[in-house]
C-alpha cells in the first residue's frame, strides 16, 4: 500500500504561468460552428474551445486553407465539468515550419519578454553612445588597477559580450615562506556600476531575469549598448570589473584570495578555438596572423605563455575538484549552421568541449564557489546560494538497481563513489551516455 497526501486547489493567488500555446485550429468534431478547436503542440497544455468571432475570416467554410497555419491561444478557463479548457486566441503567428512564424511562438509560448527597452530605461544609464564614455577618475580612486596585466578573454568565436577575462602573472611569495608561485584573477564585468538599483533599467532587468539565447538570435537581459559595449570586455579599452584574485602555486593549492571593485584593459579576445591551438602546440611560435591583434604593448609570447600557465592550473584543479566527488554529466550537443539568407538550418555537427573550454570552466567554477564561501561567511544566515539538491532516494535507488540487473555497477553511497564508478566507462562514449541518461 502507498499512502499519498492529497489536497484540493482552492484559490489562485497569483497566476505565473502565461497560458500561452502555440497550436492549429480545427473545427468541432460535431460540427458546432459557434466554437473551432485549437490543439497545442505542447502536450501540458489543453485542448481549447475558440469563440467563433475569433477565428480567420472564411475559416468555417474553408477549413483546410488554414491546416498549416499556427497561432498563438491563451486559455482563459476550465471549468471542472467542461471537457475542453475555453481559451482567447491571441495571434495568427504564419505557416508552421516557417523560422519567424516558429521563433516568434516558442518566445510567446514561454513568456519572453521581447520588447524594445523602453526610452525611461535608457534613460537610466549615463550616456547615449559608447564612445562618450570614458570612466570616472574617482573609480581609480577606490579600484585596483590591473591595466598593465596581460588581461584577455576566451569565448566562442561569434561572441559579442565578452563578460569574463584571466589574468597570470608570476610572484615570488606566494605562500607567505618565499616559495613562487602565480597571482591569478578572474575578472567580471562589473554592471551594477550601470543598472543602479530601483531604476527603471533595474526593473526590466529583475523581470527578465537571464538572456534568451536561440540558436539564430538573442533576447537580450539588458540594452545592446551594455551586453556588446560597456560591459562587454573587449581588447584595447578600459573597463570596469569585480575581480577575484588568488595567490596559487603549481600544485593548484590557494593561499590568498581577495575580492574587490577593479578596472581592466583586456590586450586580446582570443577564441576557443585560438586557445585551444595554443595548448596543442606549446611549443610553436605563432606568428600575428595565427591570433588575434594584441594590444597594450603585449606579445604574442606573453598571451601564449599565459594561456599555457593558467591550462596546467586548471588540468590541476580540474583532477581536484573529481576526486572530491563532482560528477562529470556531459551529454553530446548539437550545434546547427545557419543559411545567411534564409535562416533555416544547412548543416550540423557535434559540440566537443576541449581543453580551452575546461581551462575558462575551471576558473569560472572556482570564482563562483570562492565568491559563494565569501557571501556564506559574510551572511551565515541569510546568504542566498544557488545548490543543486540531493537526488530523491527512491529514484537513485531504482536506478542503481536497474544498472546492477544488466551488469553496470555503480557505488551510489556518496557523489565521490558515483564519479568513481562512472570512470569505469571513460573511453567508452556510448555506453557512458547510456548509464548517465
Amino acid at each position: 500500500m502507498c499512502l499519498q497526501k492529497t489536497a484540493e486547489v482552492v484559490f489562485i493567488s497569483e497566476q505565473k504561468h502565461c497560458r500561452a500555446a502555440v497550436g492549429m485550429l480545427k473545427m468541432m468534431a460535431d460540427g458546432n460552428r459557434n466554437w473551432a478547436l485549437f490543439s497545442p503542440g505542447d502536450s501540458r497544455m489543453p485542448r481549447m474551445m475558440i469563440p467563433a468571432e475569433q477565428t480567420p475570416a472564411a475559416f468555417f467554410d474553408r477549413p483546410q486553407d488554414f491546416a498549416k497555419f499556427i497561432y498563438v491561444a491563451r486559455m482563459v478557463e476550465w471549468q471542472a465539468t467542461a471537457q475542453f479548457a475555453r481559451g482567447k486566441l491571441y495571434k495568427s503567428l504564419g505557416l508552421a515550419g516557417d523560422i519567424e512564424a516558429e521563433t516568434e511562438g516558442l518566445l510567446l509560448a514561454n513568456d519572453v519578454d521581447t520588447r524594445e527597452f523602453s526610452q525611461a530605461a535608457l534613460s537610466s544609464l549615463p550616456i547615449t553612445e559608447a564612445v562618450e564614455w570614458k570612466i570616472d577618475e574617482k573609480e581609480f580612486k577606490y579600484r585596483k588597477d590591473f591595466r598593465d596585466e596581460t588581461v584577455f578573454t576566451i569565448d566562442p568565436v561569434t561572441a559579442r559580450d565578452l563578460d569574463d577575462a584571466l589574468h597570470i602573472k608570476p610572484i615570488a611569495n606566494c605562500d607567505g615562506a618565499g616559495n613562487p608561485g602565480w597571482e591569478v584573477g578572474v575578472h567580471i564585468a562589473d554592471v551594477s556600476h550601470f543598472v543602479q538599483f530601483g531604476t527603471e533599467l533595474d526593473h526590466w532587468a529583475f523581470n527578465r531575469g537571464t538572456s534568451v539565447y536561440l540558436v539564430h538570435k538573442v533576447i537580450p537581459m539588458l540594452p545592446q549598448m551594455l551586453c556588446e559595449e560597456l560591459c562587454s570586455l573587449n581588447p584595447d579599452v578600459d573597463r570596469l570589473t569585480f575581480s577575484v584574485v588568488w595567490k596559487i602555486n603549481d600544485q593548484g593549492e590557494i593561499f590568498d584570495e581577495w575580492f574587490g571593485r577593479t578596472i581592466i584593459r583586456s590586450c586580446c579576445k582570443l577564441s576557443y578555438e585560438h586557445a585551444q591551438d595554443i595548448i596543442i602546440h606549446p611549443e610553436k611560435d605563432f606568428v600575428s596572423s595565427e591570433l588575434p591583434k594584441i594590444f597594450n604593448g603585449k606579445k604574442s609570447d606573453e598571451v601564449k605563455e599565459a594561456v599555457l600557465r593558467l591550462n596546467k592550473i586548471a588540468v590541476i584543479l580540474r583532477k581536484k575538484r573529481f576526486e572530491n566527488g563532482s560528477i562529470n554529466f556531459e551529454m553530446p550537443k548539437l550545434n546547427f549552421t545557419l543559411d545567411e539568407t534564409s535562416g533555416m538550418p544547412n548543416g550540423l555537427c557535434l559540440s566537443e568541449r576541449k581543453e580551452a573550454n575546461f581551462l575558462v570552466e575551471e576558473f569560472m567554477l572556482l570564482a563562483n564557489m570562492a565568491v559563494a564561501r565569501k557571501i556564506e561567511l559574510s551572511f551565515p544566515k541569510t546568504a542566498l546560494l544557488r545548490r543543486h539538491p540531493p537526488p530523491k532516494i527512491k529514484m537513485l535507488r531504482d536506478i542503481l538497481e536497474k544498472c546492477e540487473k544488466v551488469g553496470f555497477e555503480i557505488d551510489g553511497s556518496s557523489s565521490a563513489t558515483i564519479a568513481s564508478s562512472l570512470l569505469k566507462y571513460e573511453g567508452n562514449n556510448e555506453l557512458k551516455r547510456t548509464v548517465v541518461q
